[in-house]
C-alpha cells in the first residue's frame, strides 16, 4: 500500500526558493497537490489518502443501513475536484471521497445512459442484461435488479430519474415501489427523448419521497442528468464557469446534491455515487459521447461513504467496472443475491473489464466497438485494433498494437470469447422484432445493411476515422454562428466526404432555418438517397413542404410515418397541423390527442388541442382528456390553464 499526505494549502508561500521546493516535492510525491480537497471557499482540509486494492470491510458490516444511490449522467471522473480538477468546486462530492472510499479506475460498460445504468442495477454486462443502446433494448423482467433484491428484503424502494431516456418503459423500474419518471413538468428540448429536470428540481422530488418514508430501511436512487449537452447551468454557475459550462453543470449538480445530503441520516445510510459515462469534450475529435470508447467517455467516478462504518481516506486503485457496484452494495448490506463481490477480498486477483460502444453501428452502420481493460492495458477490437498503456499514456494517443504481439493476441482472445456472437452480427433490438419491424428500424437509421465500405460512405466506417467529420457537423449545427458560416462548414465537410449523410442532414436543417427552401429540399433528397426512407429525413422533408404551404405533399409523406411509427411525437403533431390546414379538424384532433397521450408537456400540442376541439365541436372530449390528465398530474399548470380556457368557451 502506498500513502500520500494531503496538506492544507494556505497559499502563503512567496519566495522563489519555497516555490521551487514545493514544485520538486510535487514531482516526487505526485499525489501531493493532486489530492488536496477543496471543501470550502478559500480553504482545504488535510486528509491522509491511502491506496488500496480492495474495500477493507466485511460482508454485512452495513446490515440494516439505508442505501442512497446517486448516478451522475455524462460525468467524467477527471472533472471532479476529488479526482484532480483544480478548476472546479465540488465540495460535497469531495467530502464523500475524503471520508470514504473512491475508485480511481472505473470503466463504464458503455458510453450511453441506459446500458450503463442497467449494469449498475444488475451487476451484469450489456451482453447479459440485454440493454445495448438507449430506447431500442428494454430490459427484460427476468433480469434481477438491485431494487428487487432489496425490496424482497423489506426495504422501501424509490427512484427519481431526471431524463426520459430512463423512463420506466425501458425496464429499470423493476423492484421500485415508487419510480418517479413523470416528465409532464420537465424542461423540454428539441427532442422528446431528452426531456429533463434540472438538479435542484430532482433533489426536491427526491426530498418529497424521503418525507413520505416512515419505516427504515429504504433504498433511494437519484439520477442527475445536467452535464448532458447542451451545457446550460443556472446562475451563479453559468457566470463562475463561463469558459467551461460543462464544469459549471457538474458544480451545479454538486450543489443540489449537498441539499439532499443534508436531509439524509448519514449515520445509518450507505451513500454511493457513480457515473454512467463521460463526455468527449473534443478528445479524439468526439465532442459528446456514444461513438468512441476512449477514457474521456468511459472513465467514471465511483464513491462509497458510510459515516463511522467504512474507513475513510481510501483510494481504490484496482480496475473495476460498473458491474461491480450492485454486488458490492448488497454484500455490505448483508443481502444475498447476484454474484459474489471480489472487492472485499484483498487476495482476489484482478479480472478483465469489458466494454462496448454501439451507437455508431446502430445509427450509421459503422464498425461496432468492443474492448477489454486488463490492468494498465486497454485493447479496442476492430479492423484496425488499438492497444494502450494507460499508465504511461492516460489520454490514449499512442497505439501500441502490433499484429502477432502475444499480449495483443491474448486480449483479442478475451474479447472474442466475451463477445463471440456480437462479433458476427451487430446486436438486434429486443422490442418484439419480426422481419417487418427490423426493416422499420433500419428505416429509422439505427441499422445499415451490414455491408462494409470505405470511410466516405459512412457504412462500415471505423468510428475514430469519421468522428472528426461528425464533430464538425455538430459544431456547425449547434455553434452560435450565422447560418452562412454553418453552411460553409458543412459544404466543406461534404467536399471531403461527399456521401457523409450526417452532413447532408445537417445542411438541410440549416438551409431550412435560413429560409433557403430549395437548397434545404435538395440536401434532404440527397440524404434520402444515402439512407432511403430514413424516418427523420422523411419527417424533415414533410415539414419543409408544410412550411411552404404544400400540405398535400406533406401529408403524403407524413401519414406512412405516423402509421408505422405511432410513437414518433413530432410526426403526429405535424400530421395534425397539416390536417387542420386542410380542414380535416376531427382527424387533426386525433393526431394531437395521440401526441398528447405520449407527451403531455408540449405547449404546442396543448394549444392545438384547444383550437381543434373548438373548431370541430369536440370541446367536451378535450375537456375530459385534460381532466383525466390532471387527476394524475395535478401540478401541470399548462394543462390546467388550457382546461380553464376550454371551460370559458363552452
Amino acid at each position: 500500500m502506498s500513502r500520500s499526505r494531503i496538506s492544507k494549502n494556505e497559499g502563503k508561500a512567496s519566495s522563489s526558493a519555497i516555490n521551487v521546493a514545493l514544485f520538486v516535492l510535487a514531482i516526487s510525491l505526485s499525489a501531493y497537490l493532486f489530492w488536496t480537497l477543496r471543501l470550502r471557499p478559500g480553504g482545504t482540509i488535510a486528509v491522509e489518502i491511502r491506496d488500496v486494492h480492495h474495500v477493507p470491510a466485511a460482508a454485512g458490516d452495513l446490515a440494516g443501513h439505508n442505501l442512497l444511490l446517486i448516478t451522475l449522467d455524462t460525468t467524467r471522473a477527471d472533472r471532479l475536484g476529488c479526482y484532480g480538477n483544480r478548476a472546479i468546486r465540488t465540495p460535497n462530492l469531495d467530502r464523500l471521497a475524503a471520508f470514504g472510499v473512491f475508485f480511481t479506475d472505473v470503466t463504464a460498460v458503455s458510453p450511453t445512459t441506459m446500458p450503463s445504468h442497467a449494469s449498475v442495477m444488475t451487476g451484469l454486462y450489456p451482453s447479459d442484461h440485454g440493454v445495448r443502446a438507449n430506447g431500442l433494448f428494454p430490459m427484460g423482467e427476468q433480469i434481477e435488479t438491485l431494487a428487487e433484491v432489496l425490496q424482497a428484503a423489506g426495504y422501501q424502494t424509490g427512484a427519481v430519474v431526471s431524463a426520459y431516456v430512463l423512463d420506466s418503459q425501458f425496464g429499470l423500474a423493476q423492484g421500485f415501489d415508487s419510480y418517479n419518471d413523470d416528465f409532464s413538468e420537465a424542461r423540454a428540448t428539441t427532442d422528446r427523448y431528452y426531456l429533463e429536470y434540472p438538479a435542484t428540481e430532482t433533489t426536491a422530488r427526491a426530498l418529497r419521497w424521503l418525507e413520505e418514508v416512515r419505516d427504515e430501511p429504504y433504498f433511494l436512487w437519484v439520477h442527475y442528468f445536467d452535464p448532458h449537452p447542451d451545457y446550460k447551468p443556472p446562475a451563479p454557475f453559468a457566470d463562475t464557469y463561463v469558459t467551461n459550462l460543462y464544469d459549471g453543470e457538474i458544480a451545479y449538480v454538486d450543489y443540489a446534491l449537498g441539499t439532499l445530503l443534508k436531509q439524509v441520516d448519514r449515520a445509518r445510510t450507505l451513500v454511493t455515487v457513480v457515473g454512467d459515462h463521460g463526455e468527449g469534450l473534443g478528445f479524439h475529435d468526439e465532442p459528446t459521447h456514444g461513438y468512441l470508447a476512449y477514457d474521456s467517455t468511459m472513465r467514471v467516478p465511483w464513491i462509497l461513504y458510510a459515516e463511522n462504518k467504512l474507513e475513510g481516506g481510501l483510494r481504490c486503485v484496482r480496475p473495476v467496472s460498473q458491474v461491480d457496484v450492485a454486488p458490492l452494495l448488497l454484500s455490505l448490506l448483508g443481502q444475498e443475491g447476484m454474484r459474489p463481490t471480489e472487492l472485499l477480498d484483498p487476495a482476489a486477483a484482478a479480472r478483465p473489464i469489458y466494454f462496448e460502444a454501439l451507437n455508431g453501428a446502430l445509427t450509421y452502420g459503422w464498425e461496432p466497438i468492443y474492448g477489454v481493460v486488463v490492468g494498465k492495458h486497454k485493447y479496442i477490437h476492430g479492423s484496425k485494433p488499438e492497444l494502450f498503456d494507460r499508465s504511461l499514456d492516460p489520454h490514449e494517443k499512442t497505439n501500441l498494437f502490433v499484429a502477432g504481439d502475444p499480449k495483443a493476441e491474448t486480449y483479442h482472445a478475451l474479447v472474442a470469447k466475451a463477445f463471440q456472437n456480437d462479433l458476427e452480427q451487430t446486436p438486434l433490438p429486443t422490442v418484439d422484432l419480426d422481419s417487418e419491424k427490423l426493416k422499420r428500424l433500419q428505416a429509422l437509421g439505427y441499422f445499415a445493411d451490414g455491408v462494409n465500405s470505405d470511410v466516405t460512405s459512412g457504412a462500415g466506417a471505423i468510428p475514430r476515422e469519421v468522428t472528426s467529420y461528425l464533430r464538425r457537423v455538430e459544431l456547425a449545427l449547434h455553434a452560435d454562428k450565422p447560418p452562412r458560416d454553418s453552411i460553409a462548414e458543412l459544404e466543406a465537410v461534404i467536399a471531403e466526404v461527399p456521401d457523409f449523410s450526417p452532413a447532408w442532414f445537417a445542411l438541410a436543417r440549416i438551409h431550412g432555418q435560413a429560409g433557403n427552401a430549395e437548397a434545404s429540399e435538395a440536401a434532404q433528397m440527397r440524404d434520402l438517397q444515402l439512407r432511403p426512407n430514413t424516418v427523420r429525413t422523411v419527417y424533415q422533408l414533410a415539414l419543409l413542404h408544410s412550411d411552404h404551404g404544400r400540405n398535400e405533399e406533406a401529408l403524403n409523406l407524413i401519414e406512412p410515418v405516423t402509421r408505422d411509427y405511432p410513437g414518433f411525437v413530432p410526426a403526429r403533431a405535424l400530421a395534425g397541423a397539416v390536417l387542420g390546414r386542410l380542414g380535416e379538424y376531427g382527424k387533426a384532433l386525433d393526431e394531437f390527442e395521440a401526441a398528447f397521450r405520449l407527451e403531455p408537456a408540449h405547449e404546442n400540442v396543448i394549444r392545438n388541442m384547444v383550437f381543434l376541439g373548438t373548431k370541430s365541436g369536440s370541446t367536451e372530449r378535450v375537456r375530459r382528456l385534460f381532466q383525466a390528465h390532471l387527476e394524475t398530474h395535478p401540478d401541470d399548470e399548462g394543462v390546467r390553464i388550457a382546461l380553464t380556457e376550454l371551460t370559458t368557451t363552452r
